[in-house]
Formats: structure tokens, sequence, C-alpha cells
């Protein structure tokens, strides 16, 4: 049945969500590295439960103030061994986090120009995170 499909697509979706949420929070507390993402190959995600966890964790990392987004960052600089880890989280970045959502074109004009703000300050701390993780 259609509904139950779609039921079930919310709960995992919910799920995934959920589980990006307190990811981030142990990310950004210091309590787990980004390391622990190294065995994820982000360019073969698909658009499932899996893109929603890795867009919720990001989001709600960059979320957190400049300071913090540095730190979590500097964890993963400098070691060839992470170097594909970078490689990901970079690539990651520009196919979900920037990017504006066919949604985006039916809002009032006034929620466009908010959405449009949004977007560029998190460019700016994408920008910020690529920067600090790229150096060595």
């Amino acid at each position: 049945d259609g509904k139950d499909n779609k039921y079930d697509y919310l709960m995992e979706a919910r799920k995934a969500s959920n589980l990006g949420l307190l990811l981030a929070h142990l990310i950004i507390t210091f309590s787990v590295s980004l390391s622990i993402f190294k065995v994820v190959d982000f360019n073969r995600l698909a658009n499932n439960a899996a893109s929603i966890f890795f867009y919720t964790t990001f989001r709600k990392i960059m979320d957190a103030n400049e300071g913090v987004i540095v730190s979590v960052f500097e964890r993963i600089s400098g070691s060839m061994e992470l170097e594909p880890l970078r490689d990901g989280i970079w690539f990651f970045f520009q196919r979900y986090l920037v990017v504006k959502t066919k949604a985006e074109k039916t809002l009032p004009v006034k929620e466009k120009k908010r959405k449009k703000i949004e977007r560029a300050k998190l460019r700016g701390r994408i920008k910020l995170a690529v920067k600090t993780m790229k150096q060595s």
C-alpha cells in the first residue's frame, strides 16, 4: 500500500535525522571525531536514510560557532590517511548542503530572501571547514 510505504519512509527519515543529531552533538562536544566516517564513500550515497543522516549531521555541525567548526575539522587535517575522508566530505558539502531545493521556487519572496541569507552563511562556514581540514 502506498500509504504504508510513505509512512515507513518517514519513520526511517526521522530515525536517520535523530541519529544524525545525536552524532553531531558527540562530534561538536569532541566525544567523537569525524574520522569515524573514514569508511564512508560519500560519492555513493543514495537519496535515502543515509543521505538524510549525513545531511542532518553536517548541518548541525555547521550550526555550531566558528571556533567549534575549526576545532572539529582540525582533528581530520594533516593526515594523509584521512585525505579520502576530507575529499568525501567536500563532495558531500557540494552535492547536498549548498543546493537550492525545488520547493524554494514556490516560497514567498520574504522566505526566499531568508533562505538565501541562510545559504550564504552556510557557504561561509563550509569554506571555513574546508580550509581548516585541507591544512597540513
